[in-house]
């Protein structure tokens, strides 16, 4: 009787530890998952609006004298051209160290006065250009990222992996210039236009939001 009763409490203690070693390995194989899922961005949140330059992030909304830090500033005849309030101006040009014009911001005015575009915020972006060979080698040279690491050379696929199917497309024939496609999400007072050429590689990114602080 006492053999029968010590068999049917280790046969009790057997299961109990092997459903717990079962547990675990399923937990560990759980821990252990990758998440492949791809992270896409609405255009509709503010968020979606920056730029990483050099190793330096800067969003809408930053003060352009805020790209002093990372070696970058306005054109001097740039700097004291004035903005109205709640005004912007068109994309202005940002040079380098070396006074090389790299890419252009647009700056605007949030404020109730009149200022000096140096003294404004970042209410856009734009680099490169209508075709990859007329981009400079200063601004090929630059590691230059926005949403989901998305930078000059990319393809389609790749912006579309980011922020899904563009809300227009636009297709320019070859004329005095080489052909190229637009490809533009926009939402209210922000967007992002993205310009792929005949090699079909993204020669130039614009983005703007004049509404982040709302």
């Amino acid at each position: 009787m006492k053999k029968k009763l010590f068999s049917i409490v280790a046969c009790g203690l057997l299961v109990f530890v092997l459903a717990g070693c079962g547990n675990k390995k399923e937990e560990e194989s759980s821990n252990n998952k990758v998440d492949t899922k791809e992270e896409t961005y609405s255009i509709k949140d503010n968020k979606t609006f920056y730029f990483t330059v050099n190793g330096k992030t800067f969003k809408a909304g930053d003060k352009i004298s805020d790209l002093e830090k990372a070696g970058f500033s306005l054109k001097e005849k740039s700097k004291t051209t004035t903005i109205p309030k709640n005004r912007y101006l068109l994309a202005q040009a940002v040079v380098d160290k070396d006074g090389n014009e790299v890419f252009s911001v647009i700056p605007i005015n949030m404020t109730n006065d009149t200022i000096k575009a140096q003294d404004a915020t970042i209410g856009g972006i734009e680099i490169g250009n209508y075709n990859t060979s007329k981009v400079s080698e200063a601004t090929k040279a630059l590691k230059f990222e926005v949403v989901g690491g998305l930078k000059l050379g990319d393809s389609v696929e790749d912006i579309h992996k980011v922020l899904g199917e563009e809300d227009f497309k636009y297709e320019k024939e070859a004329t005095t210039i080489a052909a190229y496609t637009t490809y533009k999400y926009s939402s209210g007072y922000k967007g992002y236009e993205f310009i792929v050429d005949d090699s079909g590689k993204v020669s130039q990114i614009h983005w703007n939001n004049y509404s982040y602080n709302e």
